[in-house]
C-alpha cells in the first residue's frame, strides 16, 4: 500500500486553515545515511510530504527540516528515530 501524501505547496494553506493537528519529523535511513521526512497529522489521516520529484521528499538533516518547517509557519514538533 503506498503511502498518501500531500504536495509541498498545499502544506502551508493546510498549516493556515488549521488543518494540521499534528507533525513529526522522522529519520529513515536510506543508502546507508540517514534522512528525513516530514508528516502532517489530519483529520484521521496521516500525510508525508511528498516533492515535485518524490513520492516522499526526504531531507538530509534536521537543520534543513527545521528551516523548511519554520517557512511553513510551524514551531511544534515530534522527532521519531527509528
Amino acid at each position: 500500500m503506498m503511502e498518501k501524501s500531500v504536495q509541498e505547496n498545499t502544506v502551508k494553506l493546510l498549516v493556515n486553515s488549521g488543518a494540521v493537528s499534528d507533525v513529526t519529523v522522522v529519520a529513515v535511513s536510506k543508502s546507508n545515511r540517514k534522512r528525513f521526512s516530514v508528516k502532517f497529522k489530519i483529520g484521521i489521516d496521516e500525510l508525508a510530504v511528498a516533492s515535485k520529484r518524490e513520492p516522499i521528499r526526504l531531507w538530509s538533516s534536521l537543520d534543513t527540516v527545521a528551516e523548511w518547517l519554520r517557512e511553513m509557519g510551524i514551531t511544534d514538533v515530534s522527532l521519531k528515530i527509528v
